[in-house]
């Protein structure tokens, strides 16, 4: 056979670079002569032989699951020279085992957010070396994403009311407006706080005018409010929309108007994307349907600007903010007995202004506007209408990784137009068809 001849570089901690020469490098038998490739591979390791010790099993690996994900956790391992850590998983205990990590993790924890609702998913996780050298597996973990939510009642919100809007924001529930179920459906100006920590609510400032149908968003300790019902100049009644913006802060407890909307809305939705505002859907004061869609910049913005129209023109629609893409969820067409209630979800991208049909509702809802929220890496959605009058208890959560929706624990009692959010884990869900109801949910491990 010819002489062959292969030259390798690499560059050693210190800055200095070396070659290494090997000649006839299919019959060597002394050494092993490796590239430098991603890191996994050290100069020191090129110039004193390969090493082929494996690093420590991984000890002490915990799988923990929640509504959205199952988390893992395990202790570091002591070796210099390890490169991370590999994660599989199966649906039984002896594998196969399916890579979940195309990158060796830099820490001892990962959250698993793909793993099935209600199926036990088992966890192995694997140390690498810079050499490439595998740790046989740590011991098996095991862990089911939640499916069951335990109801109980909290203190009843202050005033009877549907169609509020809020959400928390410092720790608490703020609830704003509604209608509180006078034969006009007027709307109020109160405002509350709830308090999960003391189990109480505080009044705080009214709002400028009584609203309902608002579409809202929060913004660390701002909320911000666009469109809706405002109270008729007469103290008495409803008008179906309005352009105006308000902006809250909780933390000086005063209201703020901002650039109004273009035209007036009512039954919209409202998210913020990093400091960018999106109105889009809802009604305008005919009460008939639009697909409009809007954009203001918090910071500097001084007027509207156009963006790219739904698909499919609805109010009373439920919309969130998840991984960059912004959530358009059922809500109807038309109002009232007239109204057909939809299933449709879409979803925007703002990177380019263009929106896309993902899976659909189990059930066609609407009413579900200030219920509909993200928790881990889920869209939760709680109550709402199927039909006119047909109140809603399903708690339903989406999955973007996966494209599908999970049935979970329904609430204690159906309630259509309620406000609902969460905090460090648990669903508060208040009011709703003129009640003044409060419920706690929590996850309960399978």
């Amino acid at each position: 056979m010819g002489k062959m001849v292969n030259t390798y570089q690499s560059t050693a901690a210190d800055g200095q670079h070396f070659v290494r020469r090997a000649r006839n490098i299919l019959r060597i038998s002394r050494f092993i002569v490796a590239i430098v490739a991603a890191s996994f591979v050290t100069a020191a390791a090129i110039a004193n032989g390969q090493d082929t010790t494996p690093p420590a099993s991984p000890t002490g690996l915990i799988a923990t699951a929640s509504i959205a994900a199952i988390s893992l956790d395990w202790d570091d391992n002591a070796e210099s020279d390890l490169a991370g850590y590999k994660v599989e998983r199966s649906t039984t205990a002896s594998g196969p085992w399916t890579l979940l990590n195309s990158l060796l993790l830099s820490t001892s924890a990962y959250n698993d957010g793909t793993a099935q609702p209600g199926v036990t998913s088992y966890y192995r996780v694997v140390a690498v070396d810079q050499s490439v050298n595998p740790s046989a597996p740590a011991s098996t973990s095991a862990a089911r994403l939640f499916t069951t939510i335990t109801w109980k009642s909290a203190t009843a919100a202050p005033l009877k009311r549907a169609e509020g809007f809020g959400g928390f924001a410092n720790g608490k529930l703020y609830l704003f407006g509604g209608y509180y179920g006078d034969a006009h459906f007027t709307p109020t100006q109160r405002a509350d706080a709830y308090d999960p920590a003391t189990n109480m609510w505080t009044r705080i400032a009214d709002l400028p005018i009584g609203l309902s149908h608002v579409g809202a968003a929060v913004d660390g300790a701002n909320f911000y409010f666009a469109g809706g019902y405002p109270t008729q100049a007469g103290g008495t009644g409803q008008t179906f929309s309005t352009a105006a913006v308000w902006k809250y802060n909780t933390t000086t407890n005063t209201y703020a108007a901002m650039p109004s909307l273009p035209l007036a809305r009512g039954g919209g939705a409202l998210v913020r994307d990093g400091r960018v505002l999106h109105y889009f859907g809802g009604s305008g004061p005919a009460r008939k349907d639009t697909g409009t869609h809007w954009a203001l910049n918090i910071d500097t913005g001084t007027a509207w600007t156009t963006r790219a129209p739904m698909p499919i023109a609805v109010n009373h629609l439920g919309s969130v903010l998840l991984n960059g893409k912004i959530y358009a969820v059922g809500g109807q067409s038309g109002q009232d007995a007239a109204a057909t209630i939809r299933n449709n979800v879409d979803a925007y991208d703002p990177t380019t202004n263009t929106w896309t049909a993902v899976a659909p509702l189990p059930l066609a809802r609407s009413h579900h506007e200030a219920s509909t929220f993200v928790m881990g890496e889920r869209i939760i959605v709680v109550g709402g209408k199927s039909a006119i009058g047909a109140r809603l208890a399903s708690v339903t959560a989406y999955d973007p990784r996966t494209n599908t929706w999970t049935e979970l624990t329904p609430l204690p009692v159906a309630k259509s137009a309620p406000v609902g959010d969460q905090v460090n884990g648990v669903l508060y869900v208040t009011t709703g068809n003129t009640v003044a109801s409060t419920h706690k949910g929590v996850p309960v491990a399978p």
